[in-house]
């Protein structure tokens, strides 16, 4: 399987961030490398779409695509165990993924069972793939996940998929997610949410005196997660993922709750560090651009703490997703 990867060391580094110019510098760093490639700059954020702290280009649509194939590959499946088992003698499961992005896990799970049904729905259809090039079974559509469920796709699905919502998707309480989830499930569908709990990535190192080689540390300390946290409140919308099963038993109407901590792979930290630092730059960016960021201190804090996390990277360190899958099934 082919996974697309970025070079971080063509990328430029500051080495000061005392100025504004700089501070832009080392925000424009990660895009230089793909400009060779000849893919556009970022488009604005849509108005309908302010609080998705990613762009809607086709560069980001690349490393969503790549994202995908990581994650499938450290996870194992694209649909976890219990979900596969439990819809393997129904003839024709309706499945439904939201908040698809660029769609590429609702395409590959088309593609996989291709007698289901297979819905994504996004708040923006920018990144949405041609129709010209999508499976016969699937369609991508437009929704709003704070706006109550149409009626046409109430109680209509077998599982309900959903992955890295929280991070950069819409700030809402997670009641308001798991009740909208429940209500695209048939009695008995099944959940499957694919997330990142706090500290959103470990600090990896090789050493051979750790089990699997690995000493992994998840630091709320680290420079990148402590101005992310202070910026974006990431614990606020992610530090319940260590409580699922607790948070969805209390919410009602679900049986089955399990949640599971994805390990890491060794063969897969190279992408992982590029496509992380990648995002995490993203997100630094999109929120300056559309003003979450305001404070000139705020951006120097920022720019110093991307360039660390570089650096480290340069001199060995490396990066993964604090990675975890919550599966339930609807009563």
């Amino acid at each position: 399987m082919c996974i697309w990867r970025s070079n971080c060391k063509d990328t430029i580094v500051c080495s000061r961030t005392d100025t504004k110019d700089e501070v832009r510098l080392l925000f424009k760093s990660i895009s230089d490398s793909f400009d060779k490639m000849a893919i556009h700059e970022h488009n604005h954020v849509p108005d309908a779409d302010k609080e998705y702290m990613l762009p809607r280009d086709g560069r980001e649509t690349i490393r969503l695509t790549a994202q995908h194939y990581l994650l499938i590959n450290r996870q194992g499946w694209i649909l976890h165990p219990d979900v596969e088992k439990a819809i393997e003698n129904i003839p024709h499961p309706k499945i439904i993924d939201l908040a698809t992005g660029n769609g590429t896990w609702a395409f590959d799970i088309a593609q996989k069972l291709p007698n289901s049904s297979v819905c994504g729905l996004d708040i923006s259809k920018a990144q949405f793939p041609a129709k010209a090039i999508r499976p016969s079974n699937l369609e991508l559509d437009t929704y709003d996940l704070l706006q109550d469920v149409p009626d046409e796709h109430r109680g209509k699905y077998d599982v309900v998929h959903v992955r890295l919502l929280l991070c950069a998707g819409p700030a809402a309480d997670k009641s308001v997610f798991i009740e909208c989830f429940q209500k695209f499930l048939k009695p008995g569908g099944w959940l499957q949410w694919d997330e990142l709990s706090y500290p959103l990535v470990f600090n990896v190192h090789i050493d051979a005196n750790y089990p699997n080689g690995l000493h992994q540390k998840a630091s709320a300390e680290y420079p990148i997660m402590r101005v992310t946290q202070k910026n974006l409140r990431v614990k606020e919308r992610l530090g319940w993922m260590d409580d699922f099963e607790t948070t969805f038993h209390d919410a009602g109407g679900w049986g089955i709750v399990k949640k599971v901590n994805i390990p890491i792979r060794p063969h897969l930290l190279k992408i992982e560090t590029d496509l992380l630092i990648a995002a995490l730059t993203d997100m630094m960016e999109t929120a300056v651009r559309i003003k979450k960021i305001k404070d000139y201190s705020d951006l120097a804090e920022i720019s110093q703490a991307v360039q660390q996390m570089r650096e480290d990277c340069d001199s060995g360190s490396m990066l993964a997703y604090n990675w975890v899958c919550g599966v339930a099934q609807k009563c």
